[in-house]
């Protein structure tokens, strides 16, 4: 799974509306919102767009966070 709140984090940051990160990755408002909300199996070329527009790198959107899994029972 890749990381939404990085990416909503970074935009934040930012003061980067989603129609801006969509203007900056050439993709649709649909797409930007998908993401942003964590859809299932984006396209590797849109999540690289939008690391990109965010200043991050590619494999910060895949790093593992022991402080997100849950704690087990």
């Amino acid at each position: 799974m890749y990381r939404t709140d990085l990416i909503n984090a970074a935009m934040g940051a930012r003061r980067m509306t989603a129609e801006e990160l969509a203007k900056r990755t050439g993709l649709g408002m649909t797409v930007i919102s998908a993401v942003r909300n964590g859809k299932p199996n984006p396209k590797i070329d849109t999540l690289k767009r939008i690391a990109d527009a965010l200043d991050l790198q590619l494999a910060d959107l895949f790093t593992h966070d022991a402080a997100q899994e849950p704690v087990a029972a």
